[in-house]
């Protein structure tokens, strides 16, 4: 029924198209979440289901990011824990500055939520991209 495209020029040009097609509806989402603040102020922003498309397509593409930017890294030495230590520990940092000193107005309760939510938040792109770089040295290891 569909013709599969072979030609790379072709295969190419249609990802181009994608991409543009992805900038012009980024665009159009942004515009749509501009006019909701005009009318309604920036509190009720996140009220709107346009935002939490915009937001989840945000968090998407940057995954699919990490893994193009895994992939075509240079570095092809296996990752170490070092980097998972450090990760963690600036992440437990991150998270407490940002939960503590900038909800200071909050009970202790709401802030440890907010301070564990910001941690895996902070913390699991860090382990994702330690994965996909064991997961590139393993291949690589395969490979010789």
């Amino acid at each position: 029924m569909f013709k599969k495209i072979t030609d790379e020029r072709i295969a190419e040009k249609n990802l181009k198209m994608f991409r543009t097609l992805f900038i012009i509806q980024t665009l159009g989402i942004i515009f749509l979440l501009t006019l909701h603040v005009i009318e309604h102020g920036i509190a009720e922003l996140t009220s709107t289901p346009v935002w939490y498309v915009f937001i989840i397509t945000g968090i998407v593409s940057g995954y699919l990011q990490m893994n193009l930017s895994v992939e075509n890294d240079d570095n092809d030495k296996k990752p170490s824990k070092y980097s998972i230590g450090v990760s963690l520990i600036v992440s437990l940092l991150l998270s407490f500055v940002i939960a503590f000193v900038l909800l200071q107005d909050n009970s202790l309760v709401a802030k440890s939520i907010s301070m564990f939510f910001f941690f895996i938040a902070i913390f699991i792109p860090s382990l994702y991209i330690f994965y996909l770089r064991k997961e590139k040295a393993k291949k690589l290891e395969d490979e010789e």
